[in-house]
């Protein structure tokens, strides 16, 4: 099992095109539905940082970072999403003595949504060394056959318009 973000080995942070993005998300069978009026920076996130080994998008009107984070399926078949959620919140959840994380199994209707077999949405505030922002929301889900994706949108509004459409902005595309 590998880390398709893991293997391309960037020094910095590099700019790429909505196109890229595109296309890279389309090899695990992934379509996105970000909106096109909001004016957005996407990037590879650097290899040497605390981030999330993925895509990063930044809508400054917004005041929102968005990060994806693909993980190919196993080939063996064998796999632990919830393991590897765990981790990711363990890893980026702060952990102050008062730190709390909501976690909520996706139901039905939301797993259709996004034509996976598992996942879950996670509340937590993040670790200073993760993002500078006040909350982040962990979309993770999953498909034995396909990846398991996880979309941590970092923001300080909890308001914020986007957050009501994250099941529409990634999904895996319908058989």
């Amino acid at each position: 099992m590998s880390l398709f973000f893991v293997s391309f080995n960037f020094g910095y942070s590099q700019k790429i095109e909505q196109l890229d993005l595109i296309q890279y998300l389309s090899k695990f069978d992934l379509t996105i539905n970000w909106p096109t009026e909001l004016k957005s920076k996407i990037k590879f996130t650097d290899n040497r940082s605390f981030l999330p080994k993925g895509i990063s998008l930044y809508y400054p009107s917004e005041k929102i970072k968005i990060i994806v984070e693909v993980e190919e399926a196993d080939s063996s078949g064998i796999s632990f999403p919830n393991l590897k959620n765990g981790t990711r919140l363990s890893h980026y959840a702060g952990n102050e003595g008062d730190s709390i994380i909501s976690l909520h199994a996706l139901g039905d209707d939301e797993l259709e949504q996004l034509n996976a077999e598992w996942g879950t949405q996670a509340f937590f505030r993040p670790k200073k060394a993760f993002a500078d922002y006040q909350y982040c929301q962990l979309l993770s889900f999953f498909d034995s056959l396909k990846a398991q994706v996880f979309v941590y949108y970092l923001f300080d509004d909890t308001e914020n318009p986007l957050l009501e459409q994250s099941f529409s902005l990634i999904q895996f595309r319908s058989d």
